[in-house]
């Protein structure tokens, strides 16, 4: 739930929500 919301803003992945 949390690592969603950092996704958002922190893509720590570069492909999930902030990677595009």
């Amino acid at each position: 739930m949390i690592s969603q919301t950092i996704t958002e803003y922190k893509p720590f992945k570069g492909e999930k929500k902030g990677g595009s």
